[in-house]
């Protein structure tokens, strides 16, 4: 177990300086390219409450760009063959702002931050990597085969109100279907 909480961390330091260079150039990285198709275009939720889009990322990047001086815990989650996962808390106050997550499977990482308020995910961010062959084999360097980053803009009932991906290279909403709210609802019911 600690050959592999070693491993983790070595693996958390090198996609981490990459990863703070994309988030942080990043917030709002929406531009130009070519559309994902998606199997049905469900209607914003009626419920959603007007999101401030602007000023929401405008508070992720100032807590994200600050996080250092927040108090931290960390939870390593998901010790499964096929991948690991560790969760970093921040909070300001006693009260949890951050939470950054790792996920290392077999062929891809994923990288996650949710922005909290009133101790509810109010938006995400969300990299994602694909690589051409497994971590495990060491026979070839692994090859990054896709990147992907996403927002996602949730209202205090935790509902999805907008998406944008930079797969999709459009700064426009992106649809809200049945998929993309099992996805938001898997992400946000592995926060620990």
């Amino acid at each position: 177990m600690k050959i592999n909480k070693y491993i983790l961390v070595l693996i958390f330091i090198l996609f981490g300086g990459a990863l703070f260079y994309t988030v942080s150039k990043k917030s709002s990285f929406l531009e130009n390219s070519e559309v994902v198709q998606f199997n049905s275009g469900d209607e914003v939720p009626a419920e959603c409450t007007k999101i401030e889009r602007k000023e929401i990322i405008t508070e992720f990047q100032s807590i994200f760009d600050n996080r250092s001086n927040f108090a931290t815990s960390s939870i390593e989650f998901g010790n499964y063959p096929d991948y690991v996962a560790e969760q970093i808390n921040y909070k300001n106050n006693g009260e949890t702002v951050l939470i950054e997550q790792h996920i290392i499977g077999e062929d891809n990482y994923t990288f996650l931050n949710y922005l909290i308020k009133n101790e509810k995910v109010s938006y995400f961010f969300r990299h994602y990597e694909k690589y051409d062959r497994s971590r495990l084999d060491k026979s070839a360097k692994q090859n990054l085969i896709k990147e992907e980053d996403s927002e996602y803009f949730l209202d205090e009932n935790q509902k999805i109100c907008e998406w944008y991906s930079d797969a999709n290279k459009t700064s426009e909403q992106l649809p809200v279907n049945e998929a993309i709210k099992e996805m938001v609802n898997f992400y946000i019911s592995n926060i620990k």
